[in-house]
């Protein structure tokens, strides 16, 4: 990377006619994003990835810094791409399977503490947790300038993602509890 800093590439993936989704994109561009280009300058890249954008989300464009990919028929490109997977998630839910599957695909996370919510993962080794604008600007700021936390983080979180939710698991355990309750 040239001089100033790394060339680093954020994405939040979500159901954007989601209103959590939709909140999140626009909480990120207007609370987060001014203060990562502070320090990044225009080495930074946020793909917003999901289905069913509304004007409120697509209009984000207008900053050159950020992309919009609209109903993309796979994902998995645009984490192969990504440096950190973004999930600044302030209310509701549905948004936890976004996160194992960032670290299913060996990515490092940054999320709010409701995004992470019901996950059994730590602060720090297997994600960053911040709430505010300034706290998850600072996050992304230290993954984005430290290689080496993005790759503990993203190897912890994989760690996990095989140890807890890879199908085979959650299959099994599915059908041991079946057989509990059936006992009963």
């Amino acid at each position: 990377a040239p001089a100033g800093g790394p060339d680093i590439k954020l994405l939040l993936v979500g159901a954007l006619n989601y209103e959590p989704n939709e909140d999140a994109a626009l909480f990120f561009a207007r609370h987060v994003l001014p203060a990562l280009r502070q320090k990044l300058g225009g080495k930074l890249e946020v793909m917003i990835v999901g289905r069913s954008p509304p004007q409120t989300v697509r209009d984000l464009q207008q900053d050159p810094c950020i992309s919009v990919h609209a109903d993309v028929p796979s994902v998995e490109a645009y984490y192969a791409r990504a440096d950190i997977v973004i999930a600044p998630i302030r209310f509701g839910g549905g948004t936890r399977i976004k996160i194992i599957e960032a670290m299913a695909m060996g990515r490092p996370v940054v999320s709010t503490r409701i995004g992470a919510e019901g996950l059994d993962l730590t602060d720090g080794e297997h994600l960053l947790l911040a709430d505010t604008g300034d706290a998850f600007a600072a996050a992304c700021l230290r993954l984005a300038t430290d290689a080496g936390l993005r790759s503990r983080l993203a190897l912890a979180g994989h760690a996990v993602f095989h140890a807890q939710y890879e199908e085979g698991r959650v299959r099994d355990h599915c059908a041991g509890r079946m057989r509990q309750l059936m006992v009963k």
